[in-house]
């Protein structure tokens, strides 16, 4: 009985499990052949997309109004990190008038792929070792209150 106890738990603890986050479009019934029906653009404004939609993932407000919903489905596997597996992303456009201009669904598939450059800038200025960190904090965080501003 123990030995198909252990057994178990060790099938258990290996397997891989998917994870979703951010926006879950599933929710909505959101996929690329509908977000146009779904949210046409020049008659709905923020307020019924907030409405339909909910919060957005992001808010962006800079140069123009834009909402985005993000979902990202992850494969987690014991020991590795988890290793991202599709990713939609719908961006929502609005004009001055805060009604939508234009609708845009993408998928991973459609996205690039973007790889992180391992090159570093070095701050120049003063390093200072382990033992000058050391002896220039000796006395700095145990004096007595008031005594740094008679010196």
């Amino acid at each position: 009985m123990s030995l198909l106890t252990v057994l178990a738990m060790l099938q258990t603890s290996c397997t891989s499990k998917y994870i979703e986050t951010g926006y879950s479009f599933g929710d909505a019934g959101i996929n690329e052949a509908n977000v146009h029906g779904y949210i046409p653009e020049g008659r709905v404004g923020e307020v019924q997309v907030m409405q339909l939609l909910g919060s957005p993932s992001i808010m962006e407000d800079m140069e123009c109004r834009r909402f985005y919903y993000i979902q990202s489905t992850y494969l987690k596997k014991p020991i590795l990190h988890p290793k991202l597996i599709d990713r939609k992303i719908l961006e929502i456009d609005f004009n001055d008038q805060h009604i939508v201009s234009r609708v845009s669904f993408y998928e991973k598939r459609l996205q690039p792929d973007c790889k992180i450059c391992s090159d570093e800038t070095r701050i120049e200025g003063n390093q200072m070792k382990l033992i000058q960190q050391f002896a220039r904090n000796i006395g700095r965080f145990n004096s007595a209150p008031g005594a740094r501003n008679q010196q």
